[in-house]
């Protein structure tokens, strides 16, 4: 790690900035007297945490990102050092789990044509992820936590377990396998049962049969419906997302199930006859068609999605059966290995909702916004994190033929619970949310713009922080032109304050004096101890 300071704007004084956009081959072309990245008017700030909300440490270790998508592809999404990003592994590198993107300077964003590329995430003993993002005319700066399940802790809603079978001779079941996934807790419940039928041929990625290797190892994740996040945790996602149609959908989710499967060290891709996916469902699973809890007979749709693909695929009905003990089931014969899932879907609705932010305060926040289905098992439909200002307009693309639960919460995500909560009906086209809660933090302003022999540097784009108690950073009020205002910290404690910028993570632990700072109206100006004005990072002069 390195110090905030003139070390970080030695880095930053080679940043390269627009001067003519018919002249620029790159993005940061052109040098300015006084530094500034504040010409980037778009920003993403990518996290990559455990899903597990009680994980002792929330960053997966050795975690890396792969991008794709439309966006990658046409070279408009960039790294702060100014390179453009291409969807090659390890082309976007992470700083802690950390990492800014930001948006090629002059693309036109609209509201009903936003910018869309993916995020794929993976870690050593985590399950892989992909989430989408989506950028609109109103997203400046936004930020996108990815969770990796751990395979050893899983969250609440989703269960995992791998299983070992030594009875295959040359890539071919000897004999009839059955395995049963069950779920956590002191009276487990069976959710899942795979049967593999005797003479089933295991098969690679390209259709061939698999013959080395006596041992059959598969891996099963569920994602039950009773959480309404679980299905937030599904890879790909399930909000305005993609089918093999080339609609845009979001799903109501009954189940999924992840499975997947290797002999020796081969991925296992297809099979020579479909194995059976016996997914059971608890009582109270929400069948939307019918809007009620499920019956025996009632039918769902199934869909599959690759791993390596972000669009998911109809694989056609299966009907809800119950066994002797009174147990909801759903056989799907699954031919491939990827993720399955009975779902229905609803088309995005044409016009986005505009959310508008009325807070109780002039000064910007991060905000973390989710939109539920109201009534049903109210699944968590989409979410948000987003830096804004008093009057700002949060855009979402809400599923069709249902009514909507929107939550507003404070920082990136929900610490607490919500500080406004609003009723939408389907397709509504504007709303308000509004902060009612008042800080009684001071209000503290904050000038880092840093002077070094070689120029001047002003900073825009995102701050993390936390409570040095704390292992989890949160989202501290961004930079703009190297001006910062913020309520969000208290007289007398000590913050961990970071900056991931160029590649580097740029580290200051301070505590919050208030002799450090001197009253200038209504306000809190950051001083320092000394006869000299300081930067709350670092001391001028200091740069080496």
């Amino acid at each position: 790690m390195k110090k905030l300071g003139c070390k970080l704007l030695l880095v930053a004084i080679l940043l390269l900035a627009f001067s003519l956009p018919v002249a620029c081959e790159s993005p940061f072309e052109g040098m300015t007297a006084v530094l500034s990245n504040d010409f980037i008017d778009y920003r993403v700030g990518v996290q990559v945490i455990d899903a597990n909300d009680q994980a002792n440490n929330p960053y997966p270790a050795n975690a890396e990102i792969t991008l794709s998508g439309e966006a990658i592809d046409q070279g408009l999404i960039y790294a702060t050092d100014g390179h453009s990003l291409s969807n090659k592994q390890g082309a976007a590198k992470l700083v802690n789990n950390s990492l800014t993107l930001a948006v090629k300077p002059y693309t036109d964003i609209s509201d009903t044509s936003p910018l869309r590329f993916n995020v794929k995430a993976q870690a050593p003993n985590y399950l892989t992820n992909t989430r989408a993002i989506t950028i609109g005319s109103a997203d400046s700066l936004q930020f996108l936590d990815i969770k990796l399940i751990k395979k050893s802790e899983t969250p609440d809603g989703i269960t995992f377990n791998k299983y070992q079978n030594n009875d295959l001779e040359n890539g071919v079941s000897k004999q009839d396998v059955s395995l049963v996934l069950e779920s956590k807790g002191s009276n487990p419940d069976p959710v899942v049962e795979v049967n593999i039928s005797a003479g089933t041929t295991f098969k690679d990625v390209h259709n061939k049969q698999i013959s080395s290797g006596s041992a059959l190892s598969i891996a099963m994740t569920h994602f039950n419906n009773t959480n309404p996040a679980a299905a937030m945790n599904i890879a790909g996602g399930v909000h305005d997302v993609l089918t093999g149609s080339g609609e845009r959908v979001s799903f109501l989710v009954a189940g999924a199930i992840d499975v997947t499967a290797e002999v020796g060290n081969t991925p296992v891709k297809v099979f020579s006859k479909p194995i059976s996916v016996k997914m059971f469902l608890p009582p109270t699973t929400y069948h939307p068609e019918t809007d009620r809890t499920i019956r025996l007979g009632d039918k769902f749709p199934v869909w599959s999605k690759d791993e390596a693909s972000i669009i998911w695929n109809k694989e056609g009905n299966v009907m809800v059966e119950r066994d002797a003990s009174g147990k909801f089931f759903a056989v799907i014969p699954v031919s491939h290995l990827s993720v399955w899932m009975l779902a229905f879907d609803r088309p995005i609705c044409a016009t986005p909702v505009k959310l508008r932010y009325n807070p109780s305060s002039e000064l910007s926040a991060t905000v973390y916004i989710t939109v539920a289905k109201k009534g049903g098992n109210g699944q968590l439909i989409g979410d948000k994190a987003i830096a804004v200002n008093n009057g700002d307009e949060v855009l979402f693309g809400l599923p069709k033929n249902m009514s909507y639960e929107v939550s507003l919460y404070e920082g990136s995500y929900a610490a607490a619970g919500p500080i406004d909560r609003i009723d939408l009906n389907s397709c509504a086209t504007t709303g308000t949310l509004t902060k009612k809660k008042v800080s009684l933090n001071p209000k503290l302003y904050f000038d880092l713009e840093t002077h070094c022999s070689n120029g001047v540097f002003r900073y825009s784009g995102p701050i993390d922080y936390k409570l040095v108690s704390s292992n989890r950073w949160e989202r501290f009020s961004s930079s703009k032109k190297g001006k910062l205002k913020t309520d969000l910290l208290e007289w007398g404690k000590t913050y961990d304050f970071r900056i991931v910028y160029r590649g580097q993570a740029f580290m200051a632990r301070k505590t919050v004096l208030k002799s450090d700072f001197r009253m200038s109206g209504q306000k809190w100006e950051y001083w320092g101890s000394g006869a000299q004005k300081q930067t709350f990072f670092t001391m001028p002069g200091s740069c080496e």
